[in-house]
């Protein structure tokens, strides 16, 4: 029997962890237009906090989130599980993962190309191997389970030493995908994680623009073989984390059986249609924000 006091995920503040290279800025942007005005009062807080900060810290992210209210309604960027703690309640985490392997080679290739890159400075000048294996960097240790774990010390990510992270981390990890996730997607499977976003959070449509996609289609099989083992084993409980959220994702699709497919494929039509006539305004403005910043909108 359900329990009626339990509020639903629509009812809920929503927390959105953004992993790097899973489509995050997609999921940020879809997020920003349901949730309508609380992009003015988010921005006028950015702009408040760049004036009084030369820089982002931990202390400074905590300052941030508490001075949120629960009509906000969201709060996203890149942190780990437990900003809970300083954010309106009742609250739920949402969140998108890629392939771990995958997910770590993209983001060498955009560390290492594009200058705004939080890692530019380790990657830019640094080969494969230099950039896993000599940088220590913890996001490329477990750094999904790093992230969904959590670090009651930490807002960004779990600081265990390099090469330490456990199976009891990796069980504690998937306790709070169970017992604190509303909803978990993958950018592997886009359109069905933006649909059954859609249905968890009560939008009215999921339509999403297709921008910021990656022309170039870098080929595993082109890469050392030493560089692929190493890597998995150097995150192989991110692996069986992601296969444990992927189970997940997948049992609940099944349950929802040929309904959901038939929502599937009106919604892949009908978001066509949505990019033919939209997407072209907002390269438009995309290409003129770029002038008036003197820059380029960075990638997912």
């Amino acid at each position: 029997m359900t329990n009626k006091s339990i509020p639903s995920a629509q009812a809920k503040f929503i927390i959105f962890i953004h992993i790097q290279k899973t489509a995050g800025l997609s999921i940020q942007r879809m997020i920003r237009r349901r949730y309508g005005q609380s992009i003015f009062k988010r921005i006028a807080n950015k702009i408040i906090f760049r004036k009084n900060t030369a820089a982002s810290t931990p202390t400074d992210l905590k300052g941030t989130m508490l001075s949120c209210k629960f009509s906000d309604r969201y709060f996203m960027g890149h942190f780990c599980y437990g900003v809970h703690e300083f954010l309106p309640q009742p609250s739920t985490y949402i969140t998108f993962l890629r392939d771990p392997i995958s997910r770590l080679l993209s983001l060498y290739y955009y560390s290492q190309s594009n200058k705004t890159a939080y890692y530019h400075k380790q990657a830019v000048n640094a080969s494969m191997e230099q950039f896993f294996f000599e940088s220590n960097l913890m996001e490329l240790d477990n750094g999904i389970l790093r992230f969904i774990v959590g670090d009651t010390n930490d807002l960004f990510i779990n600081r265990t030493s390099l090469g330490q992270c456990s199976t009891s981390m990796l069980e504690q990890a998937k306790e709070n995908i169970i017992n604190h996730f509303a909803f978990i997607g993958f950018s592997e499977r886009f359109d069905e994680s933006v649909l059954l976003l859609k249905n968890k959070l009560g939008w009215k449509n999921s339509f999403y623009l297709k921008r910021n996609i990656s022309k170039k289609n870098k080929n595993h099989q082109n890469i050392d073989p030493f560089i692929i083992e190493e890597l998995r084993k150097r995150n192989s409980l991110d692996i069986e984390l992601y296969k444990f959220a992927l189970v997940r994702f997948e049992q609940e699709i099944h349950f929802l059986g040929d309904s959901f497919k038939n929502e599937l494929q009106l919604f892949q039509t009908q978001n066509e249609i949505y990019n033919k006539f939209t997407l072209p305004l907002y390269n438009k403005y995309d290409y003129l924000k770029a002038i008036v910043n003197g820059k380029q909108e960075r990638p997912i």
